[in-house]
Order: structure tokens, then C-alpha cells, then sequence
């Protein structure tokens, strides 16, 4: 099953490729209904029905609930700028790079979590063979087991699709910032979300404030998110914008901050937040790489250790 993310890079990426070519709006959504990719036939209908109706792409995909409301407004700017096959694009590689970080971490960790089920079945043995346990204890403690461990995958893919894809509200995302390794991947990755949007939004011609604001409707993280958005405010109150990023923990080095600056005072702010954006996620692939590449090998000794234990 395509995940929202891939669905969504897919969505953009026929959505570019129709607007270079030229094609007419009704005639791309006749192509996005006859794909076979995970977007809800019933928001291609009322996309459909807003577009008759007169309304521009970025009102249309907002109000069928096709483009999230930061999109809808970068993708109106990007119209006003005729900008949007590029904008297109570009939102189309965000989420093919999102895509690929969650693929590489799935697929290195479906062995360790194949053995790690396959312990739960294991461990046990010893205790029955020596007669510990009866056959009706050998059933539920592995059934026990095994309900425990389904559940905690799914309260985690659950909590990750979430965090993802909607409007994750809970307490239980601000303790996510709080786990060691992931805490802090969570907090770089929403960390470039917010400047690739904000690199985005000043590249369609948004004003900086309007810009500051809505790239933080990016960000699916609460806690973040609402740190982010302070950014505005900050400008607001006579913080020139770097400043501003820097204070709210979206910029954080200070070659970063100098940068930044150097793009505002020089016009070319979305070309040295586009740059920043660039390097944090080449860090952060190498870190899903060392991730991707160790984690597996804990999980095998976690596996070891589970089955010593019995």
C-alpha cells in the first residue's frame, strides 16, 4: 500500500510535468483520476467540481482537501509569480526524500523484526522442554508476547503516520522530542521542512512575514511547529529575519545565522535559506544512513539477549 507521503510526491510530480506540458487544468485531473496512485477519488471529484466552479488550482486543491493549507498558499503565490511547475517540482522532491529516508529505515528493519517474532516463539522452548511451563503457559505467555510486541508496532507506525501526515495535537508527540537519537532526528527533520517551505514561499514572492508564518504550517510537530511560528512575531517586534530564525531554533549555527543574513541584506534571502536547507539534508541522510545501518545490528543483539533470557 503507497503511504501518504509517496502518494503525495507522486500527486505533484504528475501535477509538474502536466503544467510544463501545457495542459489544460480539466484535462490533468482526467490524468490524476485514471493513475493508480493513493489519492482519494472523491477529492479528484470535488477538485474537479471547484475548478468548474471558476476557483484557481490552489483554492480548488485546498477546499477538496487535496493540498494541505501551507501548500494552497505557496502554490497560489507560485501562480501569481508563474512560478508553479517549478513550485510543483520542488514540493514533488520534498516528499520523494521523505519517502526515501522512511523506505531505507522500513526495509533495513524488516529482518531484525522477522527474528525478533520469531524469538518470541523461540524463547520459551527451553522453559517447556524442562517442564516449567505447561503447554496451555507455553501458549499464552507467546500469545502475550506477541500481542505486546504487534501493538507496540502498531501504536508506533500509528504515531509516525500521524506525525507525518496530520495534525498530531497529543502531549504524546511533545515526549517524542525526549527519545534518544529519535528525539533528536524529529527535531532536524521538522527543522528542514520548515526551511524548505520558507525557502518556497520567498522564492513565489510571499512577504517575509507572510512566509515565516505559514512554513510553520508545515511542520507536523506541536511543540515545533508553534516554536516556529514565533518567528513572525519576532520580526514584528524589529528582528531582522535571520535573527528571528535563529531565535526561534530554525537556524542554530552561527555560520548559519551569518548566511542568512548576508542573503537579507543582499535580496537574496531564499537563496541562502535554500542553501542552508540543502546542507541539513545532506546531514541528515547520513544520519538516517547511520541509523539505518546500526539499528538493525541493535535489534539483533536485543533479539540475543531476549532469547538468553528465555
Amino acid at each position: 500500500m503507497m503511504t501518504e507521503t509517496a502518494a503525495r510526491c507522486l500527486l505533484f510530480t504528475h501535477l509538474a510535468r502536466a503544467e510544463r506540458a501545457g495542459l489544460p487544468l480539466n484535462d490533468t485531473i482526467r490524468l490524476l483520476q485514471n493513475e493508480s496512485f493513493a489519492v482519494p477519488g472523491a477529492r479528484l471529484d470535488r477538485f474537479r467540481d471547484e475548478v468548474a466552479a471558476g476557483a484557481d488550482i490552489a483554492a480548488a486543491g485546498l477546499n477538496s482537501g487535496l493540498f494541505l493549507p501551507w501548500e494552497a498558499r505557496l502554490l497560489s503565490a507560485a501562480q501569481s509569480s508563474g512560478q508553479l511547475a517549478s513550485t510543483f517540482s520542488s514540493l514533488a522532491r520534498r516528499y520523494q526524500g521523505r519517502a526515501d529516508r522512511s523506505r531505507r529505515l522500513k526495509g533495513n528493519m524488516l529482518l531484525p523484526l522477522l527474528l525478533f517474532f520469531l524469538a518470541i516463539f523461540v524463547a520459551p522452548v527451553p522453559a517447556l522442554y524442562r517442564g516449567e511451563i505447561s503447554g496451555l503457559g507455553y501458549l499464552f505467555s507467546t500469545l502475550g508476547r506477541l500481542l505486546l510486541f504487534l501493538g507496540g508496532i502498531l501504536l508506533l507506525s500509528h504515531g509516525w503516520r500521524r506525525l507525518e501526515a496530520e495534525e498530531p495535537e497529543s502531549s504524546m508527540f511533545r515526549l517524542l522530542l525526549h527519545i534518544p537519537v529519535a528525539g533528536s532526528l524529529i527535531r532536524e527533520q521538522q527543522r528542514l521542512y520548515y526551511l524548505q517551505n520558507l525557502s518556497l514561499l520567498l522564492t513565489a514572492g510571499l512577504p517575509a512575514f507572510t512566509a515565516l508564518e505559514t512554513a510553520a504550517l508545515g511542520v507536523r510537530h506541536p511543540a515545533l511547529r508553534e516554536r516556529f511560528a514565533a518567528a513572525a512575531d519576532y520580526c514584528r517586534g524589529g528582528m531582522d529575519v535571520a535573527t528571528a530564525l535563529e531565535h526561534c531554533g530554525a537556524l542554530e549555527k552561527p555560520g548559519e545565522v551569518s548566511l542568512a543574513k548576508s542573503g537579507e541584506y543582499s535580496g537574496q534571502l531564499d537563496t541562502m535559506i535554500r542553501h542552508q536547507a540543502n546542507l541539513l539534508e545532506e546531514r541528515l541522510d547520513r544520519r538516517y544512513s547511520l541509523v539505518t545501518e546500526w539499528l538493525p545490528r541493535f535489534s539483533y543483539l536485543l533479539v540475543l539477549a531476549y532469547i538468553v533470557a528465555g
